[in-house]
């Protein structure tokens, strides 16, 4: 099972953990390992805060630039993003929170999934709130160097003209 890494609601880390006690609404539980020692923390978490571990994509085959992962260091599964490919199955990643860059092995690279409803879905390997403001921002400065009239509309994630 897992918990959140962090109290935000960002949910980019996920702490591996096992349930020592509960009593249905409130459960302690012990990390795998800590982000910070090697050392074990118990912390007493909300039922709602737990979540199994996600099951493993298949098909995904390789990663590509850009694309969203979660990678796990020390203990935790934390959201990436994949810089490149460097050779055999390492890849280089850039943490979302810390935004340090490191070398994974594929083996600890996962599709990122959230957990909604009882059901696992898979999120988007493609950023699509960054590629909105991405194409908002050319059809806009397009318009403002062309004496266009631009008319803005949502279809799905993406901006259209």
């Amino acid at each position: 099972m897992e918990i959140p890494g962090t109290t935000d609601r960002l949910s980019v880390e996920w702490r591996c953990a096992r349930i020592i006690s509960g009593n249905g609404h409130t459960y302690s539980v012990q990390y795998n390992r800590s982000s910070t020692t090697s050392e074990a923390s118990i912390v007493r978490v909300s039922r709602k805060a737990i979540r199994p571990s996600p099951p493993p994509i298949k098909g995904i085959g390789n990663w590509a630039a850009n694309d969203h992962v979660e990678v796990y260091n020390f203990g935790s599964w934390r959201a990436a993003t994949v810089l490149k490919f460097i050779d055999g199955d390492f890849y280089l990643v850039r943490l979302w929170v810390s935004c340090k860059e490191l070398t994974v092995l594929k083996v600890n690279m996962r599709a990122r999934q959230t957990f909604q409803n009882g059901q696992w879905v898979l999120m988007s390997k493609v950023n699509f709130y960054l590629l909105n403001i991405i194409a908002y921002d050319l059809i806009f400065n397009f318009s403002l160097y062309s004496n266009v009239s631009t008319t803005f509309f949502m279809v799905g994630f993406l901006v259209y003209s």
